[in-house]
């Protein structure tokens, strides 16, 4: 039924009235039931409302007529098979003071009806809605219902959700029930101007106890903004929530925390695809792994992904949030698993940055974890506030710790549940000390100005939250960490610290400005590097074939060094380590990288050069590779077999001694392949790199990432290395926070390929602090690339399933461009990483030679990815695998060169900075490198004509990746607080 209010119909003379049209949606027609309500002259149409009686459909109607009001029911019952329209109408007797209706069904499906007026509300049921002979009954005179401009009521089965406008354009509601309508207390929710339109829901949620219910409402504000606000009756608080929209075009700044679980076995080992059981203490909407979800006290199977990773990102602007509770695991093929209940409250962290607030502190002089002034300028506030603040800061850490440790409520809907002081504590004793179900609450959010007494008080064993707006008390009840944390925030924005400054007060890790200059950073040294390496090219040329014999024979005698083999679980062990790996943080670019849309739509500039070179010139370097790739992908093959074999197949723990065996077995050929390979893409190697650095100035727009940039650079545009260089950055800064304390080092100097020629040749014009600097921004960005590099090649290898068989076709229609989006990202990631491999080498280091050795492979390796993508070769199934083995024989190349640093390192004689065990620890991450890069190999070799062998490439991939993190970062650790001048660069 559609309602209709136009001017009046066959009439001469002003006033209004309003049609009824039925639509039949079986039929899909619609029809007109009356084109007039009013049969009399009405000068204005004062509201109308929906009715449903036993005579039929149709509408109430509140009009008037030389100033009186009056207050009609129309109904239409229509004949099916004629279509023959029966009316009925009955006049109510109308409040003279009506100004608006509203109206809900009753347990019988009837209409029942309410009428503000300017005292209050009136209620008719069903009955006297239909007949008109009485008069209604007034049961609410509260003043948001006295002259109510707009009411409308939401439902769910029995119970009701009285929303009104009152005269002071101020939004609330009753919530109550149909068979108790005087029960509840109306509550003001939105200011004046905050909705001059809205529309609430009202749902009964599901395995819930006590019925919960959950209440949204979408408001339109005077000046156009569309919000939406939610609410669940477990603790009464409302929450913004963003509208979620599938949209690639456009991206929306969203506030929110994250909070991020991995699911493990008894051994260590991530349960890839596992589900757990997570309840919350509160009803709480979150993204889980890039999918919406509703986490609630009854719990729900939230899946993990093929990480064991379970990341939820919670949409909020205050510090409170509900505390979960995961209690069982299923592994993949739904086995139940032992698993000890855990909590993970994420007000934790939060509160114990306050915990040291009390009445004594000097708030004045704070600073925040950046160091800057809490308040700065004009922002300070007068002293008694500070003082009221300081002391509910003290007040509401002493409520958090009184508080259950499971992160629940002290009163449940099952009835009490025990404080931390084992004192029982009823729901009725909780009512009795202030508000429980906090209603009113966004209202005093809303309201901070106005606030004059606030104060936290302990009554009984019970802690409230008091203030006094416009002569009235409020108490708020605190027995849940969510009411905590938001009045923890109310406090602050009472002080007028805002909500930017507050998480630089109460966090460090994510600074936005930190990041961008981190990310300027690399970006100048990407540029830099490709630079030198464009210039190291030309001198190495005649030099390959010379240098590979002697290489070839110090890898030889290097396979099996003796007595520096270190414990893989002893680097996870340091808690420094695990804090600067395991946080969501660290892995916010692999989530968004994976859950963000980048691998379907991102889009580089249009326009741009192709490779200068011949038909004759490719066509013969082809040649020469093809036969090259036949003679190392037997080895290679043998080597992934005796992997997949020895260690996934029989399920047993990785086992480095066997590892080092089988490695070692084919290091020397991969060292021949790698030198024919070097030889022959020397000549190719200039052009390519000034290839890649004119696609790095391009523009690239990727979701998520290019408006997050936007936002924190200033409005610039994001281009490919700007995009690299910031997939980086974030989880460097953070990394070099956790180890370090401070923010990533800055540079004085010029960061060009002059003051990479002069680090790398042990200039001693470079100071000390500056290589050390140096080496711990590379060793952040190193150790963050791998974590990168992951999560690219988990998207790069679902990308090659989805063009395989299209022989390149598809490269050529994903983009303008002459190559696809995802290809220059892919050469510019590359490039990080061999930036990051990149050590500044003495003369007097052991193994100098070496390791300048490892440089030039890792240089090669890269070298060859930029050409074969360039060329368009990577998209051709004997290309694709000619450039992962590629990788694999660097990778092995590479490992034998390490294990021979490892020996001089182990045999140095006065080298001032020598430490056995973490040569030890570097010698197995290296083997943990290498092992990533031969699964992955065997991911794609595999992919077609073994998908199991293939899924065990990728297993191992993960397993060498993550554990070069773990490892890499122990070193770090261990690097930066001995103040160690060299870092030792593990291959990747």
């Amino acid at each position: 039924m559609v309602t209709l209010s136009h001017k009046p119909l066959r009439r001469i003379g002003e006033g209004s009235d309003v049609s009824v049209i039925g639509v039949d949606l079986a039929s899909n027609s619609s029809y007109v039931f009356r084109d007039q309500i009013v049969r009399e002259n009405a000068l204005e149409i004062l509201d109308i409302s929906p009715a449903v009686t036993a005579y039929g459909q149709g509408v109430f109607c509140l009009y008037s007529i030389q100033g009186e009001r009056h207050l009609m029911v129309l109904t239409s019952n229509r004949d099916s098979s004629t279509g023959d329209i029966y009316d009925r109408e009955a006049l109510l007797k109308c409040p003279q003071d009506a100004v608006s209706l509203g109206t809900f069904s009753d347990d019988s499906g009837f209409s029942s009806l309410l009428v503000g007026t300017a005292k209050g509300l009136v209620y008719f049921d069903s009955s006297q809605a239909a007949e008109g002979d009485t008069e209604g009954s007034m049961i609410c005179q509260h003043p948001l219902f006295q002259c109510s401009k707009q009411i409308l009521v939401a439902q769910d089965r029995d119970a009701l959700a009285i929303w009104a406008i009152n005269s002071s354009d101020e939004l609330g509601y009753l919530r109550t029930t149909t068979a108790n309508l005087e029960l509840g207390s109306p509550v003001l929710l939105l200011s004046s101007g905050q909705a001059s339109a809205f529309s609430p829901l009202l749902q009964k949620t599901k395995d819930c106890p006590s019925a919960m219910l959950s209440q949204t409402l979408i408001v339109n504000d005077s000046h156009g903004n569309l919000s939406c606000l939610a609410q669940t009756t477990d603790t009464g608080l409302w929450q913004k929530q963003p509208f979620y929209v599938t949209d690639s075009g456009e991206m929306y700044e969203i506030a929110s925390y994250t909070t991020r679980i991995v699911l493990r076995d008894s051994e260590g080992g991530v349960l890839k695809h596992a589900k757990a059981f997570i309840s919350a203490s509160s009803s709480t909407q979150a993204m889980s792994n890039g999918r919406r979800i509703t986490l609630q006290q009854s719990g729900s199977w939230i899946a993990a992904n093929e990480d064991g990773e379970i990341t939820f990102i919670t949409p909020t602007k205050d510090i409170g949030s509900a505390a979960m509770t995961l209690s069982r695991i299923r592994d993949f093929e739904g086995c139940e698993l032992k698993c000890d209940p855990t909590t993970i409250d994420p007000c934790t962290k939060v509160m114990e940055r306050l915990s040291h607030i009390d009445e004594n502190f000097d708030l004045a002089n704070a600073t925040t974890q950046s160091s800057k002034r809490l308040f700065e300028g004009s922002s300070l506030p007068d002293k008694a506030t500070l003082k009221a603040a300081s002391r509910c800061f003290g007040a509401l850490n002493a409520a958090y710790g009184d508080l259950p440790s499971n992160g629940a409520s002290i009163a449940t809907a099952a009835g009490s549940l025990a404080t931390k002081s084992v004192v029982p504590i009823t729901k009725t004793a909780l009512e009795a000390v202030g508000d429980l179900l906090w209603d009113a609450w966004y209202w005093i959010e809303q309201k901070v100005i106005d606030v004059r007494d606030w104060f936290v008080e302990k009554v009984g064993d019970i802690w409230r939250f008091v203030c006094k707006i416009a002569g009235e008390v409020k108490e708020f009840v605190l027995d849940c960490a969510e009411k905590v944390g938001r009045a923890v925030t109310w406090v602050f924005e009472k002080v007028k610290v805002g909500w930017d400054k507050l998480c630089d007060f109460v966090g460090f890790l994510f600074d936005w400005d930190d990041i961008v200059q981190t990310k300027n950073t690399i970006s100048q040294l990407l540029f830099a590097n490709l630079d030198l390496a464009a210039e190291k090219v030309e001198e190495k040329r005649t030099e390959v074939q010379g240098l590979f014999k002697a290489v070839r024979q110090k890898v030889g005698d290097a396979v099996y060094p003796k007595g520096i083999k270190a414990d893989t679980d002893e680097p996870g062990r340091d808690p420094k380590v695990k804090e600067a790996t395991s946080g969501s943080a660290f892995h916010l670019t692999s989530y968004h990288m994976k859950n963000g849309g980048l691998a379907n739509n991102t889009e580089l500039a249009s326009g741009g050069s192709t490779v200068d070179t011949t038909a004759s010139e490719t066509d013969n370097l082809w040649t020469a590779l093809t036969g090259i790739w036949q003679r190392i992908q037997t080895e290679l093959g043998k080597l992934c077999d005796a992997l997949s074999d020895k260690f996934f197949g029989s399920g047993k723990k990785i086992d480095v001694d066997v590892i080092f065996k089988i490695l070692g077995d084919v290091l020397v050929g991969a060292i021949d392949g790698v030198a024919e390979i070097v030889d022959k893409l020397m000549s190719f190697a200039v052009k390519f790199i000034k290839l890649i650095k004119e696609y790095g100035n391009k523009e690239i727009d990727i979701p998520i990432f290019s408006p997050l940039y936007k936002k924190i650079s200033g409005g610039h545009e994001l281009t490919v290395f700007d995009a690299v260089a910031l997939l980086v950055a974030i989880p460097t800064t953070v990394l070099i926070k956790c180890v370090t304390g401070k923010a990533p080092p800055k540079f004085n100097e010029k960061m060009d390929s002059s003051f990479l020629r002069r680090l790398h040749n042990d200039d001693r014009s470079i100071s000390k602090q500056t290589r050390i600097d140096y080496n711990t921004l590379m060793t952040g960005t190193g150790i963050s690339f791998v974590l990168v590099a992951t999560a690219w090649k988990g998207i790069k290898f679902l990308w090659s399933l989805a063009r395989k068989g299209t022989a390149g076709a598809l490269k050529l229609l994903e983009s303008k461009n002459p190559f696809p989006a995802l290809t220059i990202l892919s050469m510019g990631i590359e490039c990080i990483g061999l930036m990051a491999s990149i050590p500044a080498i003495s003369d007097d280091l052991p193994g100098a030679n070496l390791r300048r050795w490892i440089v030039t492979l890792s240089t090669a390796r890269v070298g060859t990815n930029a050409i074969f993508m360039m060329l368009g070769w990577d998209a051709d199934d004997l290309g694709e695998k000619f450039l992962l083995g590629v990788d694999a024989v660097i990778a092995l190349a590479n490992f034998g060169l390490y294990q021979a640093v490892c020996v001089e390192e182990f045999n140095a004689v006065g080298w001032k900075e020598k430490n056995s065990e973490m040569t030890a620890v570097g010698s197995v991450a290296c083997i943990f490198s290498t092992l990533a890069s031969v699964g992955y190999f065997m991911a794609f070799f595999y992919k077609t004509s073994a998908p199991q062998a293939s899924g065990v490439g990728l297993g191992l991939e993960k397993t060498g990746s993550l554990t070069l993190v773990a490892v890499e970062t122990g070193l770090f650790v261990e690097q930066y607080e001995r103040g160690c001048e060299t870092r030792l660069v593990i291959p990747t």
